[in-house]
């Protein structure tokens, strides 16, 4: 790619003849860009600036600043030269902000004010083939962005990937995770159920060894009970037993007595009515007085019948010791 650079120096000068006699400044500046003293020349043209607004000053701190390979302020430059009523000042600031963007690799901004001179210019080669050489600059960024994209595509693409299968993984871990969880609360659960099952067992075998001793218990005191039951049936059907034997005993000897007692009231009654017997006999045979008064026989048979009833025996003697004993008992009116 050809530069206008140095071409575009000379002109500005020759295009400035006036300053040559009346501008130091901008004369300094221009020579001193001529020996590559560029810090020194921008000062001057600011110092020109100061007193002479003028855009062709800005064009020649852009040449400054180009040379410099300060591409920035070089640019700011040439654009300000854009300003100038001077169309060749105006059209090799479009050429060399050309070149500026090429150089800052701005194919784009760079193509657009190559077009902008050669509109101005179409017979200039020099611009032709700087527009050629920028397309293709344009198109081999473009394949160079597009790969790049491409390649950022892919790589964004590849960590997306990445990222998705690191979270898959990490889904996967948590579900492994979760499911441990999962598998370890059944186990929890199961291992408690177990021990609740287990506990409810020994609970059960608990009370049912507790009931069986309870029974057991139960069947001893019913026994002892039973047994001691015996016994006192026993003692009572022994007791029973011997008070029965005993009353019988009692009975028997009662009844013995009785029977002697009887049988004595049999003798005894006998003996009476033996010695009565004999009495009558003997009262038969001599006559019995009572108060003096002889009895007949039915008098006797009378008296016998009163002496058996203590009542009558006393009416009796009343009545023997009254006057009515003076009457016959033929008259019976007592």
């Amino acid at each position: 790619m050809k530069l206008l650079f140095l071409i575009l120096l000379f002109p500005l000068i020759t295009g400035f003849s006036f300053f040559e006699k009346n501008n130091g400044d901008v004369e300094d500046g221009n020579e001193l860009t001529k020996e590559k003293k560029y810090d020194e020349a921008i000062k001057y043209f600011n110092k020109a600036l100061e007193y002479l607004k003028k855009p062709e000053i800005h064009y020649n701190m852009g040449n400054a600043y180009f040379q410099k390979q300060d591409y920035t302020n070089a640019k700011d430059s040439y654009i300000r030269a854009l300003s100038t009523e001077n169309t060749k000042i105006r059209d090799n600031s479009y050429y060399n902000l050309g070149n500026t963007y090429f150089k800052m690799n701005d194919f784009k901004n760079a193509l657009e004010y190559y077009k902008k001179y050669a509109k101005n210019n179409p017979t200039d080669k020099d611009v032709k083939y700087n527009i050629e050489l920028t397309q293709r600059m344009l198109e081999e960024q473009k394949k160079q962005q597009d790969q790049q994209n491409q390649e950022k595509q892919d790589k964004e693409d590849k960590q997306n990937e990445q990222q998705e299968n690191k979270d898959q993984q990490s889904d996967e871990n948590k579900n492994d995770d979760q499911q441990k969880k999962e598998q370890e609360k059944k186990d929890d659960q199961k291992q408690n159920q177990d021990s609740k099952n287990e506990q409810s067992d020994q609970e059960k075998q608990d009370k049912q060894q507790n009931k069986e001793q309870n029974q057991n218990k139960d069947d001893e005191m019913n026994k002892n009970n039973e047994q001691k039951d015996s016994q006192n049936n026993e003692q009572d059907n022994k007791e029973e037993q011997n008070k029965t034997q005993s009353e019988k005993q009692k009975e028997e000897d009662k009844k013995e007595q009785e029977q002697k007692q009887t049988q004595n009231n049999k003798d005894s009654k006998e003996n009476k009515d033996e010695k009565d017997k004999q009495e009558q006999n003997q009262n038969k045979s001599e006559p019995k007085e009572v108060n003096g008064t002889e009895l007949t026989e039915e008098d006797l048979k009378m008296l016998e019948n009163l002496q058996k009833d203590n009542k009558n025996l006393k009416l009796y003697q009343i009545m023997m010791n009254s006057k009515l004993l003076n009457k016959t008992y033929s008259d019976k009116e007592w």
